[in-house]
């Protein structure tokens, strides 16, 4: 079996990880069912209480859709390592041969079948509720793809960056640096997928 065989096993092994997860515990899948249900309806109920054009309702619903992408997209390989380390199993990750760059696809491809359920949800209750539905596929595709990115590129930053990417969000908004604590933990991983990962303690 090949290098670029075996990565491919290990990203689908991560994948495969995080669904088996939703799958044992049912509070998982209110992520694609209730939590984006209250959104959709929370901010389509409120801009409808003010006007009816089903431009506005479309997009606020594309707007809410782009957000949970990047969620998702940043949210799954942080809930893949966490799920390692509340079960004491971080450590024998650290020692594997797995590369930081497939936990993070793992996570994505499982980001990708959680917004396509999402995506689903939405634009089906747009069209029924709202009347409204996407006339520039293109563009709307390449908005998606741009979120998509921005949730790929924060994972990995945030876990190897931690340093750098507390520096941005200091400068982005101004007192968030203040208001996080300065005790921290470092746990450094050995092997190949080894990196900073900063935990609070």
């Amino acid at each position: 079996m090949s290098e670029f065989q075996r990565s491919c096993r290990r990203v689908l092994a991560h994948a495969y990880h995080i669904l088996v997860s939703a799958k044992r515990d049912a509070f998982r899948l209110l992520d694609v069912t209730l939590w984006p249900l209250v959104l959709f309806l929370s901010m389509t109920l409120f801009a409808g209480s003010f006007t009816a054009d089903p431009r506005v309702i479309g997009v606020i619903v594309l707007g809410a859709l782009g957000w949970r992408i990047i969620y998702h997209f940043q949210m799954e390989a942080v809930q893949l390592y966490m799920d390692n380390y509340w079960s004491g199993m971080i450590e024998h990750v650290m020692i594997s041969p797995v590369r930081w760059w497939e936990f993070i696809l793992g996570g994505a491809i499982s980001a990708i079948l959680k917004i396509l359920v999402i995506a689903t949800l939405f634009l089906g209750l747009g069209q029924l509720v709202f009347h409204f539905r996407v006339t520039h596929w293109a563009a709307t595709l390449g908005g998606f793809l741009a979120c998509a990115c921005c949730g790929l590129v924060w994972s990995p930053a945030g876990a190897l960056w931690a340093e750098a990417v507390s520096a941005l969000r200091f400068a982005v908004a101004p007192g968030a640096g203040r208001r996080r604590s300065r005790r921290k933990r470092k746990v450094t991983g050995s092997g190949r997928n080894g990196g900073l990962i900063w935990l609070p303690q």
